[in-house]
């Protein structure tokens, strides 16, 4: 530690203290929380209008990827724009004048990030089941229909959209850091690579991040991937699928942290 420095502890909670703050009181906060509600009014209107056990489908074939889907959008607008909206708020340059260092400050935009993003993502995700299977005969957790209606299915929902949360909450925050077009460069690439790439059966697929996510929703859920499974094309095991995913995390961590050491965040100031 650099003579006259925080706490790692102390300056990572301070940075993100006050990053949750900025973040929760933003102008996107009222617009991301209800995009979060999407999945459980789709399954509301399922349930209401289309037949009997349409809604058991729903949740196993259509809600996982959608939860991931939305809350990516949520990690996007908001991780993508962190560096910006800290600079407008003037928070950042606040964060400047105290002994914390520029790495120390990424790393705690990206924890204050997922203290406001993680909760609302789980929440999504629980509310998007709960639309699907509360009010039915025996319990939303009876197993008495195909589907995952157990513990274990809503539990691996959990999981897996919080593995998302914090995926790609460091993902978007290094784009933040990268590129001054961060929110469109994150846009064209969930467009190329989770929708277009994540599609398409062979190695391309591989670049996909939303592929490695699908892969840990099985055999829970249906999606993109059991369909490459049956149609034995790459098939990945869970495991494997997992370790992929922390080793991209770790990677996009280190790089996000060298950047922060050398970035001139005033100079970076001016020329917005």
């Amino acid at each position: 530690m650099s003579r006259g420095q925080l706490p790692l502890a102390k300056s990572l909670v301070l940075v993100a203290a006050f990053t949750a703050r900025e973040v929760s009181w933003s102008r996107k906060t009222v617009f991301l929380g209800l995009l979060l509600l999407i999945p459980a009014g789709i399954a509301a209107v399922v349930r209401g209008e289309a037949p009997p056990g349409a809604a058991e489908t729903f949740l196993a074939e259509v809600m996982p990827s959608l939860v991931i889907g939305v809350v990516q959008l949520m990690c996007l607008f908001h991780g993508a724009g962190l560096v910006r909206d800290a600079m407008e708020e003037r928070t950042l340059a606040f964060l400047l004048t105290r002994p914390i260092g520029r790495a120390r400050i990424a790393q705690g935009m990206y924890l204050g990030l997922l203290l406001y993003v993680l909760p609302l993502g789980l929440i999504g995700a629980g509310a998007g089941f709960a639309a699907c299977r509360a009010g039915l005969p025996g319990g939303m957790f009876t197993d008495d229909i195909d589907g995952p209606t157990s513990v274990q299915g809503l539990v691996r929902l959990l999981q897996v959209t919080g593995g998302a949360v914090v995926f790609y909450c460091a993902l978007y925050t290094l784009f933040g850091l990268v590129f001054k077009a961060s929110t469109i460069v994150g846009l064209l690439f969930l467009m190329i690579f989770d929708a277009l790439l994540g599609s398409l059966p062979g190695p391309p697929r591989m670049l996909s991040p939303m592929s490695y996510f699908e892969v840990l929703l099985a055999p829970h859920f249906e999606s993109r991937a059991t369909l490459m499974r049956e149609m034995d094309v790459y098939p990945m095991e869970s495991g494997t699928a997992a370790m992929v995913l922390v080793v991209a995390l770790l990677a996009i961590m280190f790089v996000t942290r060298r950047l922060a050491r050398g970035k001139d965040f005033v100079a970076f100031q001016k020329a917005q």
